[in-house]
């Protein structure tokens, strides 16, 4: 059983920020094989390897995560050959990799209390803080010509500066003025006023409601969405979506005219015009323009589209009877389960399960990076490529054609195998 699922639960939410210029390869083991501990990521239990380390590790050949060098996030566990690089040790600096000796060395130009927080080879800053994270609050910080500069207003309302620090563009809601943002008199966070006269601070266009004499006047039906023309004329209400459904906004309007009104039937979703239900909220069904309760989803799982008077998966030109990974054996009316690897297969014949089975593959698991390795198409199996870091090996085990590279750069060598350059 592929582990994909359970190790992308194990994904750590925090990073380690550790680093200086030091080219010593720490090359201490942590977790043996076997483990799911920290820091391992994404642990494949069928190789009993850890194929994805957490930031300043990476695994070696027997799936052993090993310490990188200070300030290195992902390296090459033979010899500490750095890839990517954090932060300095002490946090004062961002550090760039040195693409010839592989390590990371220090931006001594801008430092972390510049405001910067990437920078390039040539110590020039490619990223600038847009917030500040022990006080929660937003920077003045703009990348101007690889430096750092103050701006006269803080990111969440400039989105650029110059080199005065005069802001050139202004975030929605606010209006360009002698190099500030001036807050339209219904803008800001929330309000109804999305661009407005830099002069005369009117309003030019509005989030919702009606734009009446440079105002935005709100629609007057409740539940109305867009009203653009009069706050009188409704022409959109809202409705719940599987999106926004919500226990504590329960309430869906239709349209009548240019008015919006309550839909009263219980548990819908979205009403006709005469106030039957059109759509149904989760684990109900339209019935007679009211919705029932539907049977529990475990009674007819892997069935996509259940039919409770005959008992059946339904099936149509353009409808998929069962989940990915199944198949609909017409003959017991039921939905089997593919081959391990398999999207979708055959639904002719028995199981593959069962003796004599002829059911076969005609789509396998599409690899990502909680799914090491990827599969190749043979024969009407899914077969797992032979290289762990291997994505792609489409028609031959052994030969790969795509590697892994969100992590570490593998690359495809000429034997079809991954490695690291």
């Amino acid at each position: 059983m592929r582990t994909g699922a359970l190790a992308a639960a194990l994904l750590l939410s925090a990073a380690l920020q550790t680093g200086s210029a030091s080219a010593v390869f720490a090359g201490s083991p942590m977790e043996g094989p076997g483990s799911w501990d920290w820091p391992c990521v994404v642990f494949n239990q069928e190789r009993n390897m850890c194929f994805y380390c957490d930031q300043g590790y990476s695994p070696d050949a027997s799936g052993v995560c090993r310490e990188c060098q200070p300030g290195c996030m992902a390296c090459r566990p033979e010899d500490g050959c750095c890839y990517r690089c954090g932060q300095s040790p002490d946090g004062k600096h961002p550090m760039f990799l040195n693409t010839t000796t592989h390590t990371c060395q220090r931006c001594l130009l801008n430092p972390v209390s510049s405001g910067c927080t990437e920078c390039n080879t040539r110590g020039r800053c490619t990223q600038c803080a847009d917030m500040d994270f022990e006080t929660s609050k937003w920077t003045n910080f703009f990348l101007v010509n690889g430096r750092c500069i103050r701006g006269k207003a803080t990111r969440d309302v400039c989105y650029e500066a110059n080199a005065n620090g005069d802001c050139v563009d202004c975030s929605f809601g606010y209006a360009l003025l002698n190099g500030r943002c001036k807050i339209c008199p219904q803008g800001g966070n929330g309000g109804l006023c999305k661009r407005c006269d830099p002069k005369t601070l009117r309003c030019m266009a509005c989030w919702e409601g009606s734009l009446q004499d440079g105002r935005c006047v709100p629609c007057k039906s409740q539940g109305c969405l867009d009203c653009a023309k009069d706050p009188n004329v409704c022409t959109r209400c809202y409705y719940i979506t599987p999106d926004n459904e919500d226990p504590e906004n329960d309430w869906s309007f239709y349209r009548v005219g240019g008015v919006c009104k309550r839909c009263t039937a219980p548990n819908c979703r979205n009403c006709k015009s005469d106030g039957t239900c059109r759509e149904c909220k989760y684990d109900y069904n339209v019935v007679g323009g009211k919705c029932k309760l539907a049977p529990p989803v475990e009674d007819h799982f892997p069935c996509t589209n259940w039919d409770a008077k005959t008992k059946r998966c339904k099936v149509g030109p353009e409808l998929q009877a069962c989940y990915e990974g199944w198949w609909l054996n017409k003959k017991a009316n039921s939905c089997d389960l593919c081959e391990d690897g398999c999207m979708r297969c055959t639904s002719g014949g028995p199981s593959w399960r069962q003796p004599g089975g002829t059911s076969r593959c005609t789509r396998c698991q599409k690899p990502d990076l909680y799914s090491y390795p990827g599969y190749a198409l043979i024969n009407g199996r899914c077969l797992e490529c032979a290289d762990p870091y291997c994505m792609d090996c489409d028609g031959n085990i052994r030969r790969c054609k795509r590697c892994y590279d969100d992590n570490l750069p593998y690359k495809v060598n000429s034997e079809g195998r991954c490695v690291l350059p």
